[in-house]
């Protein structure tokens, strides 16, 4: 029996023992006693506990797609599942805080069925996450068709398309140079390594590595001087945020890449409403 502790780090490791336990063919039992009850106050970052109902159906459904697959490899689709359940639970204060994408080979046929139908009721999980299959050259008028076709069918608009391969024509020359000095992931002049992007789809983003993006929120009455301090605070804000590396949960590579390559972003949102 394992006593899970009341923090972010105890609902961490709760699921990686699992899912260890589960892969060996063993099985697990979890004490949530010491979790504060749903409704409790968040003292420190504010709101309500989610109680521990969460963090009981994530570890349920997670091994549930494991056991069910013993002997095997769990599929794309597998993995996607779990983590969009991750994604799902993960909330501060009572309101999700997960944004998620998933990349998927043109080839994988389960992912890009992944959100076909009414999935909302039979696999609601699914909808935290947008779905893009990755490019990596130009497809053939069959591929591109085929893939048309499922996302038209699919009546979700998804999957996107994510184009790796032409990345080396749009990125900014800084970053082109920088991502040389990286191994295996630029090769004769072409993207070649795990390169991803955030949920957005605003920032081009290592393996392991986060987006630092600060949002202005441009109101009815503002000027052009006022969106530009808005730019201005946001810009300091994330300039700092970018500094803070020390992730002593995730593995170093985390702490190193944030570190060779601070990235930063301002976007405003409310364009729509604001003449400026």
């Amino acid at each position: 029996i394992h006593v899970i502790a009341d923090s972010k780090e105890g609902w961490c490791d709760a699921l990686v023992l699992g899912m260890k336990t589960w892969f060996a063919g063993k099985d697990i039992r979890f004490d949530y006693s010491k979790l504060r009850p749903a409704g409790a106050r968040l003292k420190t970052i504010g709101g309500k506990s989610s109680g521990p109902e969460p963090l009981r159906l994530l570890l349920d459904f997670t091994r549930d797609k494991i056991l069910k697959k013993q002997g095997r490899r769990l599929s794309n689709l597998d993995a996607h599942d779990i983590l969009c359940k991750i994604g799902e639970v993960v909330v501060s204060g009572g309101v999700r805080r997960s944004a998620m994408i998933s990349l998927s080979d043109l080839d994988d046929i389960e992912m890009r069925d992944a959100k076909k139908g009414q999935f909302y009721f039979t696999e609601p999980q699914r909808s935290v996450a947008n779905n893009s299959a990755v490019y990596e050259h130009k497809p053939t008028n069959a591929e591109f068709m085929d893939e048309w076709i499922a996302l038209m069918k699919s009546g979700s608009g998804e999957r996107g398309i994510f184009n790796r391969g032409g990345l080396i024509k749009t990125l900014p020359e800084r970053r082109i140079e920088f991502l040389k000095t990286k191994k295996d992931i630029i090769r004769r002049n072409r993207i070649v390594g795990i390169i991803g992007t955030n949920p957005c789809g605003e920032i081009i983003l290592q393996s392991k590595g986060f987006c630092n993006l600060s949002e202005v929120v441009a109101r009815e009455g503002d000027t052009e001087e006022d969106l530009l301090r808005k730019i201005r605070l946001a810009t300091i804000l994330g300039t700092y945020q970018s500094t803070l590396t020390n992730f002593p949960y995730l593995s170093r590579d985390w702490k190193r890449n944030c570190e060779e390559e601070r990235l930063l972003g301002v976007s405003i949102t409310g364009q729509w409403d604001c003449k400026a």
